[in-house]
């Protein structure tokens, strides 16, 4: 870099004394844009490309039982302003490339299955341009080794009321009965977890913020009905929740969200068709999550969420101030025990096994240690109300409820939400339904059981394709570097063999025709002259260089599927695109993409970025521009503006939408 910018300096002291010596007249224009251009904004980073897009290869490794057809890229999760989709390849792809937001270190990946249903979507890390999706934390393949083990067998757990009509033969002389008489429970051991799918607060803010579907004690003000009554003709909790296995394969759960503040732990029982009832309510229960507290499952960065009121301060900071935050939960392997129970343990849960969920409500921190044995002062509840009633479970609410007092506890719903399966729980008396809150992932027989419950259910089209603005300078005057005489936006999708040119405005008083130095980039015969796009056939008009009056019809070209924005170089910097000027006297000069480390005429910046009215210099503007051009890593000086500098985006023209 010291190297670069001292040739550059000693150019400049060259360039100033030579022209002591000649006319004026004599000096070369674009020696005469050099010098003036770094006496305004200083010396030039030797990295510097004007571009402020750059190059992410993407590495994907899926597992098969995801039945994964595509891939599809975004910059940020559905329901986030300002999202694009910049990519979109076949599941069979191994590795492909995309243009991204240079300072951007996480991108939006869905991955959908030949039903649309998004079966993995998550934020994955961008390191030194490269971004590994892979589903190593969603799946799990058939054949890998289980290492859980039954562990602990709980020896002392709470009595239950057994209803009036079950399990008459265990009661003997009483209606109540300890849980030990009637099924054997076990702290699983070994059990394998990790880091779940990425979410932002943003994300879920319609799920769980203020007015959100499952709000923190959200309560309807005109019937006064808490969540679950809320929903309840959707939902039809009294339905319960289990999960039936349409084909062999792996279950998971995925902790996503809590809003508890007990020490609750959460298990599993398993069990088919050709059980009796006595043989389902003896089935093994097996502990999955022995603290169910988002100080054990939920991260904020790189650091768990110390508090229930925490994650609660979380939603309501992005709902008052739009302070958002990334969120990873943890996501647990089911391991199936085989049909007795207590068979050596693997991950593959065979076609037909229905599974439902319980909880164990604790008041004290001290039962999250996985090595008790004595339970017997916990709250017990199952996702399916039949067994509720079994052991005498009820509804304890304290809240407005039309309903009969004292009624079979509902405790669990499930739901899907932009075509993932979740499951929500409440473990105390307001039912909100979001005290924890899951993703579940498994080859599921639906049956069309599972509501959608977005309050927009129909399929979200994809969101405009990321898009890049060119602007260009287009007789290198020393006047104002304004960067206002030629302004056009590309979209392009990476995997797609078309791209969007969009007109933006026009500043320069003579032709400027957008041109391509690649043969395999193709503008169909469709005319490119920047004022002809702009709908005006005299060339001497400024267009859209203080307000936006015209707005531009796009043209769609041919090109690679792997066309990109970012190739170095001096040419095929910017796409390959280039400016070729055509004077009043028919000479014409050309305004090429910048070569590293040089003064530009032409700058690559993000579909936001507001361009300079006419004769405002750019640094006026931008005053980071300078700063931008001599450290090529600063990355948000397009975004601060000065006030009454720049043109209105109001009214001007957007891409069109690609759906899938």
């Amino acid at each position: 870099m010291k190297t670069t910018k001292t040739l550059l300096a000693m150019a400049l002291a060259a360039i100033t004394v030579t022209s002591c010596t000649l006319e004026e007249n004599v000096i070369p224009a674009e020696e005469t844009y050099t010098r003036e251009f770094i006496k305004s904004f200083g010396l030039i980073d030797s990295e510097q490309t004007w571009n402020m897009a750059t190059q992410v290869t993407a590495n994907v490794s899926l597992d098969a039982s995801l039945g994964a057809v595509s891939i599809s890229v975004y910059t940020a999760a559905p329901g986030e302003a300002e999202r694009y989709i910049v990519a979109k390849y076949p599941a069979s792809t191994s590795s492909f490339t995309f243009d991204y937001l240079q300072g951007k270190t996480s991108a939006y990946v869905i991955v959908r299955n030949s039903n649309g249903k998004a079966v993995l979507s998550s934020y994955y890390d961008i390191n030194n341009g490269v971004m590994n999706i892979s589903s190593s934390t969603r799946a799990t393949r058939a054949e890998e080794s289980c290492p859980v083990s039954l562990g602990t067998k709980i020896s002392a757990l709470p009595s239950a009321e057994i209803a009036e009509g079950y399990l008459k033969d265990l009661t003997q002389y009483t209606q109540w009965v300890s849980l030990t008489n009637v099924f054997n429970m076990y702290h699983l051991s070994d059990i394998e977890k990790g880091d779940a799918d990425k979410w932002k607060i943003s994300d879920w803010y319609e799920i769980v913020g203020t007015g959100g579907v499952f709000a923190e004690r959200g309560i309807d003000e005109t019937t006064g009905y808490c969540n679950l009554l809320k929903w309840e003709e959707k939902l039809e909790p009294e339905n319960g929740v289990k999960y039936t296995l349409s084909n062999d394969g792996p279950v998971e759960i995925s902790y996503v969200y809590g809003g508890t503040e007990k020490t609750d732990k959460l298990g599993y029982i398993y069990y088919t068709d050709d059980m009796s009832e006595e043989d389902i309510l003896k089935a093994n229960r097996y502990i999955l999550i022995e603290d169910g507290r988002v100080v054990s499952n939920i991260k904020s960065g790189d650091t768990y969420v110390n508090s229930w009121n925490s994650m609660t301060n979380l939603v309501s900071s992005y709902g008052s101030n739009g302070t958002d935050s990334e969120i990873t939960g943890t996501t647990y392997k089911l391991a199936y025990f085989g049909k007795d129970g207590t068979e050596t343990p693997t991950y593959t849960f065979p076609k037909g096994t229905h599974i439902v969920f319980f909880y164990m409500v604790f008041e004290s921190e001290s039962y999250a240690s996985s090595t008790l044995t004595d339970l017997s002062s916990s709250t017990i509840r199952y996702s399916l109300p039949s067994l509720n009633k079994a052991f005498g479970y009820k509804m304890d609410e304290n809240h407005v409820d039309p309903r009969v007092t004292g009624e079979t506890a509902e405790s669990f719903v499930t739901y899907r939400w932009d075509g993932k399966i979740l499951m929500g729980l409440e473990d105390t008396n307001d039912d909100d339904m979001n005290d924890m809150i899951f993703y579940v992932n498994g080859d599921f027989d639906e049956g069309g059981d599972i509501p959608d419950i977005n309050p927009d259910p129909t399929p979200t089209p994809d969101p405009d394709p990321q898009s890049w603005i060119i602007a260009c300078e287009d007789l290198g005057s020393t006047d104002d570097f304004d960067f206002n005489d030629v302004v056009f936006s590309v979209s392009h999708v990476s995997g797609s063999t078309e791209a969007t040119i969009t007109p933006l405005a026009a500043g320069g008083i003579y032709a400027a025709t957008i041109k391509n130095s690649d043969t395999n980039v193709s503008f169909n015969g469709q005319s490119t002259e920047i004022h002809g796009m702009l709908g005006e056939s005299n060339t001497s008009v400024m267009i859209n260089t203080t307000s936006i009056t015209k707005n531009g019809t796009p043209i769609t070209i041919t090109v690679p599927a792997d066309f990109t924005m970012t190739s170095n170089g001096d040419i095929n910097n910017m796409g390959g695109f280039w400016i070729e000027v055509k004077r009043t006297d028919e000479t014409t000069s050309s305004v090429t993409a910048p070569g590293q480390g040089t003064v530009p005429q032409m700058i690559c910046v993000p579909s936001t970025w507001l361009w300079p009215t006419e004769r405002t210099n750019i640094g006026e503007a931008y005053t980071e521009f300078g700063t931008w051009g001599s450290n090529y890593g600063n990355t948000t000086w397009y975004s601060n503006y000065t006030s009454g500098t720049v043109v209105s985006r109001s009214t001007t023209t957007t891409t069109e939408s690609t759906d899938e």
